[in-house]
C-alpha cells in the first residue's frame, strides 16, 4: 500500500522548504486544474479542432492569464444548448404555423413576449 509516511519522505524537514514545496505541489495542481477544465470545456462547446488545439495551447502556455482569457474568448453556448435552442425555435414556429399566426417573427412577436401557453379557444 502507499502510505503517507513514503510519501513525506522526499518532503524535507526545514519547515521553510517543506511549506515551499507544499505552495509547489498547490499552485502545480492549479494549473493542471485551469488546464483539464479548458479542454473539458472546449470540447463541449466547440467541435472545430483548430479552435480547440488553440486554445489549449493558450491556457498551457500562459496558465493563469491563458485561462482568464479563454473564459473572455470561448463560445457562449455548448453545442448541446445551441442544438436544444434550434429545436426549441423550430418547435415554436410549428405551433406558430398551425395556429395559424403565421411566423412569430412576421408578427413582430419573439420568445420574450410569446405566451407560454396555446391561446384559449
Amino acid at each position: 500500500m502507499f502510505a503517507l509516511s513514503s510519501l513525506l519522505n522526499g518532503a524535507s524537514s526545514d519547515p521553510f522548504l517543506l511549506g515551499s514545496q507544499i505552495l509547489i505541489v498547490m499552485v502545480a495542481v492549479l494549473l493542471l486544474f485551469f488546464l483539464f477544465y479548458a479542454l473539458r470545456d472546449i470540447l463541449q462547446r466547440s467541435h472545430s479542432l483548430i479552435y480547440q488545439f488553440c486554445s489549449i495551447v493558450l491556457v498551457a502556455v500562459f496558465p493563469v492569464v491563458g485561462f482568464f482569457l479563454y473564459l473572455l474568448i470561448r463560445p457562449a453556448r455548448t453545442v448541446v444548448q445551441r442544438q436544444t435552442d434550434r429545436r426549441v425555435e423550430d418547435l415554436w414556429n410549428r405551433f406558430c404555423a398551425e395556429q395559424g399566426g403565421g411566423s412569430p417573427h412576421q408578427a413582430g412577436n419573439t420568445h420574450a413576449d410569446a405566451p407560454l401557453s396555446p391561446p384559449a379557444p
